[in-house]
């Protein structure tokens, strides 16, 4: 489910306010938090939740500065480390192009090119939202949960995303993977608000095999669906990538096709 980013591969000094992989920033995938941001910086990570808006280039602080690129329809890229605390513009490109989606206008409500405000030591998520067709593409940011969940146990993050749901409260939590018809709601969740976040989450059921779940069940997506080695939907095991299957962070997004949303996931590193 991750799309890795292209990343620039230009070392210079007027880059800086960009750590890089390769460009002597430490991005090896396990993202471990407090050693990354001692100097009081931010991760940020783009997701494309945008259905017919198509592949795009992301640009953060400078026009030029292509950051993510050929972010396909839902997936989410690798987080960067940012360590400047202003204010920076991201440009939202269509892929291959100079050709902005939204044009450029800066701290409007609908637009794909937004000025995004960092935390100091946060991580962030970019998401671009809504429909190209019907002239309703935006970005908007969430602030992401720091996990620190015991190595025993599990942790979600729900992210509302979708605005076809419009800003009502949408219900969501998990099931055991044997018995969906069994939910239990950990809360709601609200267009463009913080996530709701359950850390831990009981064992069982996430000993046993875990799904989770949108709007009484209507969406539901499972930790073998974002990772194949996960195939019993046992948290935490050991993934395919560097750390464990531990914290999902669960992302309702625009869809298509009917019922008009979706859920995208990913696993975050503990911390």
């Amino acid at each position: 489910m991750k799309s890795i980013a292209r990343l620039l591969t230009v070392c210079a000094p007027s880059f800086l306010a960009l750590a890089l992989p390769g460009c002597g920033g430490d991005h090896n995938g396990d993202n471990n938090f407090f050693g990354v941001f001692g100097f009081g910086g931010a991760e940020i990570r783009f997701l494309n939740g945008s259905p017919d808006t198509g592949a795009v280039d992301v640009a953060v602080g400078d026009p030029n500065r292509i950051v993510f690129s050929n972010v396909v329809y839902g997936s989410i890229t690798a987080y960067v480390q940012y360590s400047d605390r202003s204010s920076p513009d991201v440009y939202v490109y269509q892929h291959n192009s100079q050709t902005l989606i939204g044009g450029h206008v800066q701290n409007d409500g609908n637009l794909a090119t937004a000025n995004v405000t960092l935390g100091v030591s946060t991580r962030d998520t970019i998401v671009l939202v809504g429909y190209n067709a019907t002239a309703s593409v935006a970005a908007i940011k969430f602030q992401e949960h720091i996990f620190g969940t015991d190595r025993s146990f599990g942790a979600v993050q729900f992210h509302q995303a979708a605005t076809a749901l419009g800003t009502a409260s949408i219900d969501a939590g998990y099931y055991p993977a044997a018995s969906p018809a069994a939910r239990t709601s950990l809360g709601t969740v609200v267009y463009g608000q913080p996530p709701l976040v359950t850390e831990p989450l009981p064992n069982p059921p996430t000993g046993t095999g875990i799904g989770f779940y949108v709007r009484g069940g209507q969406a539901t997506i499972t930790p073998s669906q974002v990772d194949a080695t996960d195939s019993t939907n046992v948290m935490p095991i050991a993934g395919a990538a560097q750390f464990n299957d531990q914290n999902l962070s669960v992302y309702l997004i625009d869809s298509a096709a009917a019922p008009s949303y979706r859920l995208l996931a990913v696993f975050d590193p503990d911390n």
